[in-house]
């Protein structure tokens, strides 16, 4: 038995005892222990120290916390498979660039990662402050192909021998 199923167990027999119904809110022992726990601070004093002295007497009388509180608290719902960790974060970008696709002109034909469009700087001095900003110390500023006058963002791209492809701009 987890710690976290006893506590759980022993903190139901305790509001049990002190006169409340225990009840259990969540998906884990954990979130169960939390829940109860703020039960039990809820009750007065009085009432919590009859429930503590009342529910260790009905644990050593019983065969066990489990035979004593086993009835009290439910075994919390299986949790539901999570997404891999790159879908979590396409998500979050995709809800990321609703926001700034609306305040910043886009480029037509550049796409990032996701096929996103890519944002579109005014000058190169505008996209350099903004990559300082973000201080990602491999991210680059470089003239957009398709429209010459605007600058982008991005990071530049390694060939299959790992020789850095240059980014178009002198330094």
């Amino acid at each position: 038995m987890s710690d976290s199923r006893q506590l759980a167990l022993r903190l139901a027999i305790y509001l049990e005892c002190g006169g409340v119904t225990p009840i259990t809110t969540g998906y884990s022992y954990k979130q169960y222990c939390i829940a109860l726990n703020n039960q039990l601070m809820v009750l007065e004093a009085e009432l919590r120290k009859r429930g503590r002295r009342d529910g260790r007497k009905l644990i050593r009388e019983a065969p066990g916390l489990e035979k004593a509180a086993g009835h009290l608290v439910p075994v919390p719902p299986p949790t539901p498979p999570l997404s891999r960790n790159s879908e979590l974060r396409y998500e979050q970008h995709k809800r990321r660039m609703m926001l700034w696709l609306v305040k910043t002109t886009t480029c037509p034909t550049c796409r990032m990662w996701g096929g996103f469009p890519k944002k579109l700087w005014g000058s190169f001095e505008i996209a350099d402050a903004v990559r300082r900003r973000q201080g990602d110390p491999d991210l680059r500023v470089y003239q957009c192909p398709a429209k010459p006058e605007y600058f982008h963002l991005g990071h530049v791209r390694k060939r299959k021998d790992s020789a850095p492809v240059s980014d178009g701009i002198s330094s």
